[in-house]
């Protein structure tokens, strides 16, 4: 009669130690794909890591160096995945990558639906918010637009260039195609614009790294 720990035939991964180590391999899988879904083309600087606790505070700081305390809170998401029990009987080799893109698109769906709504919500806040009219965004409308975002530095001292979001493809190429044929005159104004942008966002991060300066 053989061991009572033995794979049972038709189930698998019927051990409690074989079953421990797929969950395990399956739990890093699903967190490596979410990852690489929502958070991997997000700066470090614009997400939170933390391991306790489902609230958290830090002080943000505005133009002027004044500081103000701001509270963020985790959100719960969950997914689920309907699985057919004949492809587990049958211990199709398939199964667990199936259910491993599924549940990720899921949750990475929910994830990122969050995040641009906090980013529109941001915007519409900060009047950065604009309507794209049938024919396009015009070069002026690009220039206005512009003229109202705030650019910023990286922590590395790099400029983060404005995104302009949720906007048809063939929309940007038609915008982009619109700037490199600008008349010359339109392009000397945008330099200008660009260059105070710039220029007003390293001031900002220059007044933000004095007040970790030290004096003895």
């Amino acid at each position: 009669m053989p061991p009572s720990n033995w794979p049972k035939s038709g189930i698998p991964f019927a051990t409690p130690h074989i079953s421990s180590l797929v969950e395990s391999e399956v739990a890093a899988e699903v967190v490596r794909k979410i990852a690489e879904a929502t958070v991997a083309n997000v700066p470090q600087e614009n997400y939170f890591q933390f391991d306790h606790g489902i609230i958290w505070n830090w002080l943000l700081y505005d133009e002027d160096g004044k500081a103000r305390e701001v509270t963020g809170e985790m959100q719960r998401k969950s997914a689920g995945i309907s699985i057919k029990k004949q492809k587990v009987t049958q211990q199709q080799s398939d199964l667990i990558q199936e259910s491993i893109n599924s549940l990720c698109c899921d949750m990475g769906n929910q994830m990122n639906s969050s995040i641009y709504e906090k980013m529109k919500e941001n915007a519409e806040q900060c009047g950065l918010t604009f309507e794209i009219p049938p024919s396009g965004i015009s070069i002026e409308q690009y220039f206005d637009v512009l003229s109202k975002c705030h650019f910023s530095i990286s922590r590395i001292g790099e400029l983060n260039w404005p995104s302009l979001f949720n906007i048809p493809p063939h929309h940007q190429e038609k915008l982009q195609l619109d700037l490199e044929n600008a008349p010359q005159e339109f392009k000397t104004k945008l330099a200008a614009l660009l260059a105070t942008k710039v220029a007003e966002a390293r001031q900002i991060e220059e007044t933000r790294l004095a007040r970790f300066d030290s004096t003895e």
